[in-house]
């Protein structure tokens, strides 16, 4: 519809979008909604679970003054914390185990998003994913601190403190590797089953621990991503 005459004799014409593209935008637009509702939603989902393992690794590590073992080996504690109460060497002990364990899941959550790629949508939760890595990685190093300090695992004895360190940080790293040397098999080994030779990790464990010689794990076998 042409409007009336400007000056000089022209006549201007009113732009009106096409409605073929205002569908196509509304339709853009509407699409990608679900996508940025269901990131919301795992953003509140892993806030949450980080909350959790705040608080159970708060509560394991006052449970450790307990439950743990005080003098599992000789030598550990170390010598100045003799002269603490048993509970509160149990609770240095195992902050000490927790802290390696931390730092373990922190270092495979730096390997995993070193070159991993994001996006506007997925920084959130990638940045929350890193976060509850050494969660993680602290709470189940206490969990099998407390586990070993009473050597209650069948088939491993440990009779260095220094082990616990190495298997703090160890199960920090890699959850799924602190199994096989347990000899707890995960749950892709117990459904899928292994044949031909052994790998290494299926050895027996005292035979790994007596001897010192723990193989590092290579990065990926777990994770929580």
């Amino acid at each position: 519809m042409a409007s009336p005459p400007a000056r000089g004799g022209r006549t201007t014409r009113r732009w009106r979008p096409c409605p073929r593209r205002q569908a196509r935008r509304s339709s853009r637009a509407g699409s990608s909604r679900p996508s940025g509702l269901n990131n919301d939603l795992q953003v509140a989902r892993l806030r949450l679970l980080a909350l959790y393992a705040t608080a159970a690794l708060a509560l394991t590590l006052v449970a450790t003054m307990i439950a743990a073992n005080p003098h599992p080996v000789r030598g550990w504690p170390v010598a100045y914390l003799a002269s603490w109460p048993s509970a509160f060497a149990s609770l240095a002990a195992s902050a000490a185990v927790a802290v390696l364990g931390a730092a373990g899941g922190l270092f495979s959550g730096l390997l995993a998003t070193q070159g991993a790629r994001t996006s506007l949508l997925g920084y959130r939760t990638s940045v929350l994913r890193l976060i509850l890595k050494p969660l993680v990685g602290a709470l189940m190093a206490c969990i099998v601190y407390i586990a070993l300090s009473w050597q209650v695992v069948p088939g491993v004895t440990v009779t260095n403190g220094g082990t616990f360190l190495v298997l703090g940080f160890v199960t920090g790293f890699s959850e799924r590797y602190i199994l096989r040397i347990l000899n707890v098999p995960a749950a892709s080994d117990a459904e899928g089953g292994h044949k031909g030779e052994p790998a290494d990790g299926e050895r027996p464990a005292a035979t790994i621990l007596e001897s010192g010689k723990i193989p590092l794990p290579r990065h990926g076998s777990a994770g929580y991503e």
